[in-house]
């Protein structure tokens, strides 16, 4: 446990023991590498997943809650006749004993719930909570909500949950979790930037004046860098016009798909159009290379870079990143797991993964821009501008997640001064969070 903070020694201690958690805090204080720790020393079998395709590429191994549980798409689930009932699932959760579900904030209060029934009619233990098995929730609420577009389920949810999220469900309770808050920030190390993020995170007294004084710059876009955007629009419409710019040569990629993997789950696009100075980001980790006392990856998902080169026989792409080293990218492969029962050396059972489905394709996104929601996890090393509009943040918590991505306070500035009413805080949640940490909470509005 070298390296740990008390904390996160406390949270991986309990893991291992057994207990239900709930682990949260703020950005880049180290729960998904926490949550790597657990997999890597617990010996259960474990089953991991996350509410979107894009979350669970941040685990091992891991599936999309609705993959996993079976549940149909775009389906408000609210009661025992809309849980599955599956044969290969009802195996599995036989042998099950711990469920790790990441990026919490964003699972709906009615997929939470219907997980929680799944877990006891499927795993045939009706009587226990969850099935009885031990649940590991990962998350931080201030950051961004389930994503509900149709302001009719939104209305489903309040009327039958008392809320869109999962902890607005009485399955949440039923978990009885013991709840570990994270503070030690270590994405960044300036302690005023630290707590410039802790206070619109928190919408604390003083982030007014704060605001007033313009501490983040404000200019256009600068071109090596990289453009947060609240709404995917704006994104999409910045990476065509700058890529419309380039008259230089590329190639158009078509990635390939081999058995099952779900056109909605794609890491990039089938078809990828790239070119010679391209602003692209890396999305997966390169191999590991051994370096003196330590190994190291290659590139990591995050990091960005410009295209300057192709080697289409060999299928790679040459890139010179942000700090000025030289890398080649080639066409990376991921799968599309399902969970299977096996048995070990001993001939224990024990649950392991089995690909039914691979991609091909560049591990490479347009990036001159992207936006907030598509950044969630990432840590951003390089100039980062975010591109608020006229509209502004329209979701609680996008101001804070898209702040908290940036490493480095000189390496931020904004099209427009922040405004109070980019801070948006859920109540509800703020709430809960007191409640549930109560010495790490003080709520204070302004408004």
């Amino acid at each position: 446990m070298d390296g740990l903070d008390a904390f996160q020694i406390k949270a991986l201690e309990e893991m291992l023991a057994g207990e239900n958690i709930f682990l949260s805090g703020t950005g880049g204080t180290g729960k998904s590498a926490i949550i790597r720790l657990f997999l890597e020393n617990c010996r259960k079998n474990i089953v991991c997943v996350a509410p979107t395709g894009l979350a669970a590429l941040n685990l091992p191994d891991a599936m999309t809650i609705h993959s996993f549980f079976k549940f149909p798409i775009d389906k408000i689930m609210l009661g025992v006749d809309d849980v599955p009932a599956e044969a290969h699932l009802t195996e599995l959760l036989r042998y099950t004993e711990c469920i790790v579900i990441d990026e919490i904030s964003m699972v709906r209060a009615d997929i939470f719930n219907a997980l929680e029934i799944s877990l006891r009619v499927n795993g045939n233990a009706t009587d226990r909570p969850f099935g009885g098995k031990q649940i590991i929730v990962v998350g931080d609420f201030l950051q961004l909500p389930p994503v509900i577009t149709d302001e009719a389920v939104y209305t489903v949810l309040n009327e039958r949950f008392g809320g869109v999220f999962a902890f607005n469900t009485q399955a949440w309770g039923k978990a009885h979790f013991h709840n570990i808050y994270l503070s030690l920030v270590h994405r960044q190390h300036d302690p005023h930037w630290i707590e410039l993020l802790e206070m619109i995170r928190l919408r604390r007294s003083g982030i007014n004046a704060i605001l007033d004084s313009n501490p983040i710059p404000v200019c256009d876009a600068p071109t090596n860098g990289i453009t947060l955007c609240c709404r995917r629009g704006d994104a999409e419409r910045i990476n065509a016009e700058e890529m419309q710019k380039l008259t230089t040569p590329g190639i158009v990629s078509s990635g390939q798909i081999t058995g099952v993997f779900p056109m909605h789950d794609l890491p990039v696009p089938i078809s990828l159009t790239l070119r010679i100075g391209s602003r692209v980001m890396v999305v997966c980790n390169g191999k590991r290379q051994k370096m003196p006392g330590y190994f190291a990856y290659e590139y990591v998902n995050g990091e960005i870079g410009t295209i300057y080169g192709f080697d289409e026989k060999q299928e790679i792409v040459c890139m010179k990143m942000e700090n000025g080293r030289h890398i080649k990218v080639k066409r990376s492969q991921w799968s599309n797991i399902r969970y299977v029962l096996g048995r070990d050396e001993n001939g224990e059972i024990i649950i392991s993964s089995e690909e039914i489905g691979w991609y091909r394709q560049y591990p490479l996104l347009p990036a001159w821009a992207m936006s907030i929601h598509k950044a969630q996890g990432q840590t951003l090393d390089c100039r980062t501008h975010l591109f608020l509009g006229h509209g502004g943040c329209f979701a609680p918590g996008q101001l804070y997640t898209a702040l908290s991505r940036v490493r480095n306070f000189s390496d931020l500035s904004v099209d427009r001064p922040i405004k109070y009413a980019d801070i948006i805080v859920d109540s509800m949640v703020m709430d809960f969070l007191t409640r549930t940490f109560p010495d790490n909470f003080k709520f204070s509005d302004e408004g």
